[in-house]
C-alpha cells in the first residue's frame, strides 16, 4: 500500500537542510526544538542564510546557535553595547561564530575587555569600534591582538588612540583591505603612514582635531597611494567591488579624506601629484572635504585615468577648480552615478557642467550655493532635471543652502501656471525651510524622481 504523502522521515537529509536554510532564524530554532530528525539534521548544517545578511544577531543567541548547529561557519554580524557581563559570557561560549562585530564603548568596556573580545572572536572579518558617547580612554594596546584574517577595520572617536598601537594593528592584520579612521585625535601622519604597508581597497580618513595644522599631510597621503603594500590572502572582496588580482597588484577602489575641524589639507601643484597617484588605482569612489588646492588639470588627469568612477564628492576644494574644468572632468567620468558638489565654482557654471556630463547620474547633491544661485531661475533648474535627455537615470537630487524660500515659492507658482503636460508634478513642504518636488518619467508607472530643497532660508534672514 502506497503512502498518500511524504513525511519528514521520508525526505533525504540534503532536502531537510535546504528547508532549514529557507526559514527565518527564529523558525529554525522552533522546528529543530520540536522535531528530533530536524534537530539532528541541523547538526550537519554549515551555513544558514538567515544570519548571513547585515541584520545584527543578539549576542544572547550565540550559545544556542552553536549548540544547535555545531558545524556552522562563522557568519554572524553582532553588536555589543550596554551591559558588558552577559554579552561577555556569550562571546566566551560562542564568539567563534562572529564574523562581523560592532562594539560601542561603554563605561564597563576598556582595554582588558576589548582584548577579551578579540581573543573570543578569532574568525573576525570586520571589526568596528566606536566611542560615540566619549566615555573611554582607550589607547589601543589591544589592537596588537587583532585576528590575522581581519579584512575590515573601523576605529571611530577613540581620542586617545596612539600611533604605535595603529602600527601594531597593521602588523597583526597585514591583510587588511578596508580601514576607516574617524575622529582619532591623537593619531598623527607619522602613525597613519603605516597604512602604506597594506594593499587597501578602501581608505577613509576623517579628521576632527582642532589645531594650527592639518592632522594629515600630502606627503603621508602620497606614500599610501604610491606604496605597493603587502599582498593580502585571497578572501571575500570589500563591499560589492570585485577584488580580482590583476597583474599581481590590488588597487584602491574607494578613498575619503576629510578635514572637519582643523585647517584644510593644502594640495601642492593644484593636486596634480595626488590625482596622478590616485589615477593608478581602480578608484570607484572619491570623497574630498576640507582638502583645498585641487585644480582643473588634476581633476582632468583623474577623469582620464579613472573613467569608471561611480561616486564623486567634492566639498569646498578652493578656487582653482573652475566650472570649465569640472565640466571637462565630468565628461570623462562616463560611469558616474552619484555626484555631490559643495562650493565648487559658482552655481550656474557648476550646474551647466553637471547637465553636460550627467548622463548616468542617479543622485545629485549641490550644497552651499546660496549667494551664486540668488539670481538663478529655479524653474529652469527643475525643467533641466526633468529632461530625459540630460538626466535619463536621475532618481534623487538635493539642493541644500542653495535656493531661498522665495525662489521656491516662485517656482511652485510658475510651474502650476505653466505645467508640463507630460509630467505630473507634486509639491510638498515639511517646514519653512524644507520643500520637495516629485514626478514620474513615462507616466504613473515610471521611475519616480525626487528633488529635495533644503535649508531654503528667507532672503532677509540670510542677509
Amino acid at each position: 500500500m502506497q503512502k498518500d504523502s511524504l513525511t519528514l522521515a521520508d525526505l533525504p537529509e540534503s532536502s531537510l537542510i535546504e528547508a532549514l536554510c529557507a526559514l527565518p532564524l527564529r523558525d529554525t530554532f522552533g522546528v529543530t526544538a520540536c522535531d528530533k530528525k530536524l534537530l539532528f539534521v541541523g547538526f550537519s548544517a554549515a551555513h544558514l542564510p538567515a544570519i548571513e545578511d547585515d541584520a545584527p544577531l543578539p549576542l544572547s543567541f550565540l550559545p544556542l546557535l552553536q549548540s544547535r548547529f555545531p558545524k556552522l561557519q562563522a557568519s554572524v554580524l553582532a553588536h555589543l553595547e550596554g551591559d558588558w557581563l552577559p554579552r561577555g559570557k556569550a562571546l566566551k561560549l560562542a564568539g567563534a561564530l562572529v564574523r562581523k562585530l560592532v562594539v560601542r564603548l561603554s563605561e564597563s568596556v576598556g582595554e582588558s575587555e576589548l582584548l577579551f573580545i578579540l581573543k573570543s572572536c578569532p574568525s573576525l572579518y570586520r571589526f568596528e569600534l566606536t566611542d560615540y558617547d566619549l566615555v573611554g580612554e582607550v589607547t589601543g594596546e589591544f589592537l596588537q591582538h587583532l585576528p590575522s584574517r581581519l579584512r575590515e577595520l573601523r576605529l571611530c572617536l577613540l581620542r586617545s588612540l596612539q600611533d604605535e598601537n595603529l602600527r601594531a594593528a597593521i602588523e597583526a592584520a597585514p591583510g587588511l583591505q578596508s580601514v576607516s579612521l574617524e575622529g582619532n585625535d591623537a593619531l598623527t601622519s607619522n602613525g597613519m603612514v603605516a597604512l602604506a604597508n597594506l594593499r587597501l581597497q578602501e581608505l577613509i580618513l576623517v579628521c576632527t582635531r582642532a589645531g594650527s595644522v592639518s592632522q594629515i599631510t600630502e606627503e603621508m597621503l602620497m606614500q599610501i597611494l604610491e606604496a605597493k603594500g603587502a599582498k593580502p590572502k585571497a578572501d571575500r572582496p570589500i563591499g560589492t567591488h570585485t577584488a580580482t588580482d590583476t597583474g599581481g597588484s590590488f588597487g584602491l577602489q574607494a578613498l575619503e579624506v576629510s578635514e572637519r575641524a582643523g585647517p584644510p589639507l593644502q594640495l601642492t601643484e593644484g593636486g596634480v601629484h595626488v590625482m596622478t597617484a590616485l589615477g593608478k588605482h581602480r578608484v570607484r569612489s572619491l570623497s574630498l572635504s576640507g582638502v583645498v588646492g585641487l585644480g582643473d588639470k588634476a581633476l582632468c588627469i583623474l577623469g582620464k585615468a579613472c573613467p569608471a568612477l561611480k561616486e564623486l564628492i567634492l566639498y569646498r576644494p578652493g578656487n582653482q577648480l573652475s566650472s570649465a574644468g569640472l565640466q571637462q572632468a565630468l565628461e570623462c567620468f562616463s560611469s558616474l552615478e552619484s555626484l555631490s558638489l559643495g562650493c565648487v565654482a559658482d552655481f550656474s557654471g557648476a550646474f551647466k557642467a553637471v547637465c553636460s556630463g550627467g548622463h548616468r547620474l542617479k543622485t545629485l547633491e549641490m550644497t552651499r550655493y546660496f549667494r551664486t544661485a540668488a539670481e538663478v531661475s529655479l524653474v529652469s533648474v527643475v525643467r533641466a532635471l526633468q529632461s530625459a535627455v540630460a538626466f535619463p537615470t536621475l532618481r534623487t537630487a538635493f539642493f541644500r543652502g542653495t535656493f531661498s524660500a522665495e525662489q521656491v515659492a516662485a517656482c511652485h507658482l510658475t510651474m502650476d501656471l505653466q505645467p508640463n503636460a507630460s509630467l505630473q508634478v507634486q509639491w510638498s513642504q515639511l517646514d519653512e525651510q524644507t520643500f520637495g518636488v516629485d514626478w514620474c518619467h513615462d507616466g504613473e508607472q515610471g521611475e519616480q524622481v525626487c528633488v529635495h530643497l533644503q535649508r531654503c532660508f528667507r532672503e532677509g534672514e540670510f542677509i
